[in-house]
Protein backbone atom coordinates (compact mmCIF):
# COMPACT_ATOMS: atom_id res chain seq x y z
CA UNK A 1 0.00 0.00 0.00
CA UNK A 2 2.97 2.33 0.14
CA UNK A 3 2.20 5.38 2.26
CA UNK A 4 -1.58 5.24 1.77
CA UNK A 5 -3.69 4.29 4.76
CA UNK A 6 -6.37 1.62 4.65
CA UNK A 7 -9.82 3.11 4.77
CA UNK A 8 -11.73 2.79 8.03
CA UNK A 9 -15.39 3.09 7.17
CA UNK A 10 -16.83 6.44 8.20
CA UNK A 11 -20.55 7.13 8.34
CA UNK A 12 -21.92 10.06 6.38
CA UNK A 13 -25.42 10.32 4.94
CA UNK A 14 -24.68 11.84 1.55
CA UNK A 15 -28.26 11.55 0.34
CA UNK A 16 -29.55 13.48 3.37
CA UNK A 17 -26.78 16.07 3.12
CA UNK A 18 -25.84 16.39 -0.57
CA UNK A 19 -23.98 19.66 -0.17
CA UNK A 20 -24.63 23.40 0.03
CA UNK A 21 -25.26 25.74 -2.93
CA UNK A 22 -21.77 26.88 -3.94
CA UNK A 23 -21.13 30.64 -3.65
CA UNK A 24 -20.76 32.48 -6.97
CA UNK A 25 -16.97 32.65 -6.61
CA UNK A 26 -16.83 28.83 -6.46
CA UNK A 27 -19.18 28.47 -9.40
CA UNK A 28 -17.04 30.85 -11.44
CA UNK A 29 -13.83 29.01 -10.59
CA UNK A 30 -15.25 25.66 -11.67
CA UNK A 31 -17.16 26.92 -14.72
CA UNK A 32 -15.97 25.08 -17.83
CA UNK A 33 -13.78 22.68 -15.86
CA UNK A 34 -14.12 19.15 -17.35
CA UNK A 35 -14.73 17.65 -13.92
CA UNK A 36 -17.27 14.80 -13.60
CA UNK A 37 -18.92 16.41 -10.55
CA UNK A 38 -18.07 18.39 -7.43
CA UNK A 39 -19.72 19.37 -4.16
CA UNK A 40 -19.13 22.20 -1.72
CA UNK A 41 -19.99 22.37 1.99
CA UNK A 42 -20.00 25.29 4.39
CA UNK A 43 -19.24 22.96 7.29
CA UNK A 44 -18.68 19.21 7.35
CA UNK A 45 -16.98 16.62 9.53
CA UNK A 46 -14.34 15.88 6.92
CA UNK A 47 -14.13 16.08 3.14
CA UNK A 48 -12.66 12.57 3.33
CA UNK A 49 -15.88 11.28 4.93
CA UNK A 50 -18.02 12.88 2.23
CA UNK A 51 -15.80 11.57 -0.56
CA UNK A 52 -15.97 8.05 0.87
CA UNK A 53 -19.75 8.17 1.10
CA UNK A 54 -19.88 9.41 -2.49
CA UNK A 55 -17.47 6.71 -3.65
CA UNK A 56 -19.60 4.02 -2.01
CA UNK A 57 -22.52 5.30 -4.08
CA UNK A 58 -20.44 4.89 -7.25
CA UNK A 59 -18.80 8.32 -7.67
CA UNK A 60 -16.65 8.50 -10.78
CA UNK A 61 -12.89 8.93 -10.88
CA UNK A 62 -12.06 12.62 -10.48
CA UNK A 63 -15.03 13.92 -8.49
CA UNK A 64 -14.08 16.52 -5.88
CA UNK A 65 -15.39 17.56 -2.46
CA UNK A 66 -14.51 20.93 -0.93
CA UNK A 67 -15.43 22.46 2.41
CA UNK A 68 -15.07 25.89 3.96
CA UNK A 69 -14.64 24.33 7.40
CA UNK A 70 -14.14 20.86 8.89
CA UNK A 71 -15.09 19.82 12.39
CA UNK A 72 -13.21 16.50 12.42
CA UNK A 73 -10.57 16.73 9.71
CA UNK A 74 -7.88 14.11 9.96
CA UNK A 75 -4.30 13.78 8.86
CA UNK A 76 -1.74 11.03 8.57
CA UNK A 77 -1.31 8.57 11.47
CA UNK A 78 -4.59 9.67 13.04
CA UNK A 79 -3.51 13.26 13.61
CA UNK A 80 -6.13 16.00 13.50
CA UNK A 81 -6.19 18.51 10.64
CA UNK A 82 -7.46 21.92 11.68
CA UNK A 83 -9.69 23.82 9.26
CA UNK A 84 -11.10 27.23 10.09
CA UNK A 85 -13.75 28.98 7.98
CA UNK A 86 -12.31 31.17 5.27
CA UNK A 87 -8.70 30.55 6.32
CA UNK A 88 -7.79 27.33 4.52
CA UNK A 89 -8.58 25.06 1.61
CA UNK A 90 -9.66 21.48 2.23
CA UNK A 91 -10.45 19.21 -0.71
CA UNK A 92 -10.72 15.48 -1.37
CA UNK A 93 -10.69 13.75 -4.75
CA UNK A 94 -11.92 10.27 -5.63
CA UNK A 95 -9.50 8.11 -7.64
CA UNK A 96 -10.29 4.74 -9.18
CA UNK A 97 -6.87 3.08 -9.56
CA UNK A 98 -5.96 1.97 -13.08
CA UNK A 99 -4.64 -1.59 -13.40
CA UNK A 100 -1.21 -0.34 -14.47
CA UNK A 101 -1.02 1.89 -11.38
CA UNK A 102 -1.31 -0.93 -8.86
CA UNK A 103 2.46 -1.42 -8.44
CA UNK A 104 2.81 2.36 -7.98
CA UNK A 105 0.23 3.12 -5.30
CA UNK A 106 3.02 4.46 -3.10
CA UNK A 107 3.10 7.45 -5.48
CA UNK A 108 -0.48 8.50 -4.78
CA UNK A 109 0.50 10.75 -1.89
CA UNK A 110 3.13 12.43 -4.04
CA UNK A 111 0.54 12.73 -6.81
CA UNK A 112 -1.68 14.94 -4.64
CA UNK A 113 1.29 16.82 -3.18
CA UNK A 114 2.76 17.54 -6.62
CA UNK A 115 -0.59 18.67 -7.96
CA UNK A 116 -0.99 21.17 -5.12
CA UNK A 117 2.61 22.31 -5.52
CA UNK A 118 2.00 22.93 -9.23
CA UNK A 119 -1.22 24.80 -8.43
CA UNK A 120 0.49 27.06 -5.88
CA UNK A 121 3.29 27.83 -8.32
CA UNK A 122 0.68 29.71 -10.39
CA UNK A 123 0.92 32.42 -7.69
CA UNK A 124 4.70 32.23 -7.45
CA UNK A 125 4.53 30.17 -4.25
CA UNK A 126 7.08 27.38 -4.57
CA UNK A 127 6.70 24.73 -1.90
CA UNK A 128 8.77 21.71 -0.99
CA UNK A 129 7.46 18.23 -0.17
CA UNK A 130 8.56 16.82 3.18
CA UNK A 131 8.38 13.09 2.59
CA UNK A 132 5.87 11.65 2.43
CA UNK A 133 2.96 14.05 2.75
CA UNK A 134 3.72 17.57 4.02
CA UNK A 135 3.96 20.80 2.02
CA UNK A 136 6.60 23.21 3.32
CA UNK A 137 7.14 26.90 2.68
CA UNK A 138 10.20 28.58 4.19
CA UNK A 139 10.68 25.49 6.34
CA UNK A 140 7.18 25.62 7.80
CA UNK A 141 4.30 23.25 7.16
CA UNK A 142 1.55 25.01 5.22
CA UNK A 143 -0.26 21.93 3.93
CA UNK A 144 -0.64 18.19 4.11
CA UNK A 145 -1.91 15.19 2.17
CA UNK A 146 -3.90 12.19 3.36
CA UNK A 147 -4.44 9.22 1.05
CA UNK A 148 -6.81 6.46 2.11
CA UNK A 149 -7.36 3.23 0.16
CA UNK A 150 -10.13 0.65 0.07
CA UNK A 151 -9.29 -2.84 -1.14
CA UNK A 152 -11.60 -5.55 -2.42
CA UNK A 153 -10.37 -9.11 -3.02
CA UNK A 154 -6.75 -7.96 -2.72
CA UNK A 155 -7.31 -5.28 -5.39
CA UNK A 156 -7.34 -1.50 -4.78
CA UNK A 157 -10.91 -0.45 -5.53
CA UNK A 158 -10.88 3.24 -4.66
CA UNK A 159 -8.60 5.86 -3.14
CA UNK A 160 -9.46 9.21 -1.61
CA UNK A 161 -6.78 11.87 -1.91
CA UNK A 162 -7.28 14.68 0.58
CA UNK A 163 -5.30 17.93 0.72
CA UNK A 164 -5.40 20.79 3.22
CA UNK A 165 -3.60 24.12 2.82
CA UNK A 166 -3.26 27.01 5.27
CA UNK A 167 -4.11 30.12 3.27
CA UNK A 168 -4.08 32.70 6.09
CA UNK A 169 -2.64 32.87 9.64
CA UNK A 170 -6.01 32.05 11.22
CA UNK A 171 -5.63 28.49 9.91
CA UNK A 172 -2.45 27.82 11.88
CA UNK A 173 -3.01 25.85 15.13
CA UNK A 174 -1.68 27.08 18.45
CA UNK A 175 1.99 26.20 19.14
CA UNK A 176 1.10 23.60 21.78
CA UNK A 177 -0.96 21.73 19.19
CA UNK A 178 1.91 21.42 16.72
CA UNK A 179 4.49 18.68 16.25
CA UNK A 180 6.28 20.66 13.49
CA UNK A 181 6.60 24.42 12.82
CA UNK A 182 3.59 25.61 10.84
CA UNK A 183 2.64 28.69 8.87
CA UNK A 184 0.35 30.00 6.16
CA UNK A 185 0.82 31.34 2.67
CA UNK A 186 -0.46 34.81 3.48
CA UNK A 187 1.54 34.94 6.70
CA UNK A 188 4.81 33.90 5.07
CA UNK A 189 4.54 35.47 1.63
CA UNK A 190 1.79 38.12 1.91
CA UNK A 191 -0.01 36.42 -0.97
CA UNK A 192 -3.79 36.09 -0.83
CA UNK A 193 -4.96 33.05 -2.81
CA UNK A 194 -8.72 32.50 -3.29
CA UNK A 195 -9.67 29.01 -2.11
CA UNK A 196 -11.99 28.23 -5.07
CA UNK A 197 -9.41 29.27 -7.66
CA UNK A 198 -6.75 27.17 -5.94
CA UNK A 199 -9.12 24.19 -5.79
CA UNK A 200 -9.76 24.43 -9.53
CA UNK A 201 -6.04 24.80 -10.27
CA UNK A 202 -5.30 21.80 -8.07
CA UNK A 203 -7.82 19.67 -9.94
CA UNK A 204 -6.30 20.69 -13.29
CA UNK A 205 -2.81 19.75 -12.09
CA UNK A 206 -4.08 16.52 -10.52
CA UNK A 207 -5.65 15.54 -13.84
CA UNK A 208 -2.52 16.51 -15.78
CA UNK A 209 -0.45 14.01 -13.77
CA UNK A 210 -3.01 11.22 -14.22
CA UNK A 211 -1.57 8.64 -16.57
CA UNK A 212 1.98 9.81 -15.83
CA UNK A 213 2.39 8.33 -12.35
CA UNK A 214 4.59 5.52 -13.67
CA UNK A 215 6.82 7.85 -15.70
CA UNK A 216 10.34 9.05 -15.01
CA UNK A 217 9.03 12.62 -15.38
CA UNK A 218 6.80 12.10 -12.34
CA UNK A 219 9.66 10.79 -10.22
CA UNK A 220 11.92 13.63 -11.38
CA UNK A 221 9.31 16.28 -10.54
CA UNK A 222 8.78 14.75 -7.09
CA UNK A 223 12.51 14.51 -6.43
CA UNK A 224 13.03 18.13 -7.55
CA UNK A 225 10.57 19.36 -4.89
CA UNK A 226 11.84 17.08 -2.14
CA UNK A 227 12.57 18.97 1.09
CA UNK A 228 16.02 18.63 2.71
CA UNK A 229 17.67 16.91 -0.26
CA UNK A 230 21.44 17.01 0.33
CA UNK A 231 21.00 17.92 4.02
CA UNK A 232 21.59 15.99 7.22
CA UNK A 233 18.28 14.74 8.63
CA UNK A 234 16.97 12.54 11.40
CA UNK A 235 14.42 9.90 10.48
CA UNK A 236 12.35 8.00 13.01
CA UNK A 237 10.17 4.98 12.31
CA UNK A 238 8.73 3.22 15.33
CA UNK A 239 11.60 2.52 17.70
CA UNK A 240 14.25 2.92 15.00
CA UNK A 241 16.15 6.12 14.33
CA UNK A 242 18.66 7.03 11.65
CA UNK A 243 20.74 10.10 10.87
CA UNK A 244 22.22 10.78 7.50
CA UNK A 245 22.24 12.84 4.33
CA UNK A 246 19.00 12.72 2.39
CA UNK A 247 20.07 11.77 -1.13
CA UNK A 248 16.70 11.72 -2.86
CA UNK A 249 14.20 9.11 -3.98
CA UNK A 250 14.36 5.56 -5.26
CA UNK A 251 12.16 4.51 -8.16
CA UNK A 252 9.72 2.91 -5.72
CA UNK A 253 9.37 6.21 -3.84
CA UNK A 254 11.48 5.22 -0.84
CA UNK A 255 13.92 7.72 0.63
CA UNK A 256 17.62 7.25 0.00
CA UNK A 257 19.58 8.06 3.12
CA UNK A 258 23.38 8.02 3.39
CA UNK A 259 24.17 7.09 6.98
CA UNK A 260 27.61 6.65 8.58
CA UNK A 261 27.18 2.89 8.08
CA UNK A 262 26.18 3.15 4.41
CA UNK A 263 23.22 3.96 2.18
CA UNK A 264 19.78 2.95 3.43
CA UNK A 265 16.32 2.91 1.85
CA UNK A 266 13.50 4.11 4.09
CA UNK A 267 9.87 3.25 3.25
CA UNK A 268 8.12 4.17 6.47
CA UNK A 269 8.64 7.42 8.35
CA UNK A 270 7.00 8.65 11.54
CA UNK A 271 9.13 11.78 11.86
CA UNK A 272 11.56 13.45 9.49
CA UNK A 273 13.44 16.57 10.55
CA UNK A 274 16.62 18.37 9.54
CA UNK A 275 19.29 18.02 12.21
CA UNK A 276 19.28 20.94 14.57
CA UNK A 277 15.51 21.54 14.40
Amino acid sequence: MGNGQRHKRMTFDLEAYPGDPPPPIWQQAFAGLPIPAWRWYRRVSSTQDVAWAWAELGAADGVLVAAEAQTAGRGRAGRRWYSRPGASLTVSVVARPFAEEQPWLSRYTAWAALAMADALASWGVNVRIKWPNDLLLDGRKIGGVLVELHWRAAQPEVAILGVGVNLSPEAVPRPEQLDFPAGSIAGLRKVRIPAPTLAAQFWRAWTAWRGRLTSFAFLAAWDARLAYRGQWVEVRAGHERWRGILLGLREDGALRLRTPSGERAVWQVDHLRPLGQ
